[in-house]
């Protein structure tokens, strides 16, 4: 009578092999993921319900045609970017998190202003296949 319990068994193993293919198989590799919390330039406090833009960087070539933003910082260098058309909304805390996101090169604006780190630096960082970016606490002057 042995055939039943190992019967459950086999049945058990079957069932978790068929989860972890799953689970393997839906996981999405090919993206990435962007994550930070918002904060007042000047203040530091939370910047809730903030639209968050990410933004292509482009690498400037003169023979290359493609429409062109570009992004002028206070210090005059010039950034070409192009609009990923991925976008989040920050929650109450400022938190944000923008998924789904090809691998390439990016910056953040949020309301035609830039997004900096916590020295006023503009952030620009490369983001790879698979991979979370943690941005931590940036920055955007409240108007």
């Amino acid at each position: 009578m042995r055939y039943p319990i190992l019967l459950k068994q086999f049945s058990i193993i079957v069932l978790f092999s068929i989860i972890v293919v799953f689970n393997v198989l839906s996981s999405d590799t090919t993206t990435g993921q962007i994550k930070g919390i918002l904060v007042s330039e000047n203040k530091g406090k939370a910047i809730a319900g903030r639209l968050i833009n990410l933004m292509r960087v482009l690498e400037y070539s003169s023979n290359k045609k493609y429409p062109m933003l570009v992004i002028v910082d206070e210090e005059g260098s010039a950034v070409p970017v192009e609009d990923s058309k991925i976008s989040t909304e920050t929650k109450n805390s400022g938190s944000f998190l923008l998924e789904k996101v090809p691998p390439g090169k990016y910056l953040l604006i949020s309301q035609n202003f830039v997004v900096r780190d916590d020295q006023g630096k503009r952030i620009v960082f490369e983001l790879n296949a698979g991979q979370t970016v943690d941005l931590g606490t940036v920055t955007m002057p409240v108007r």
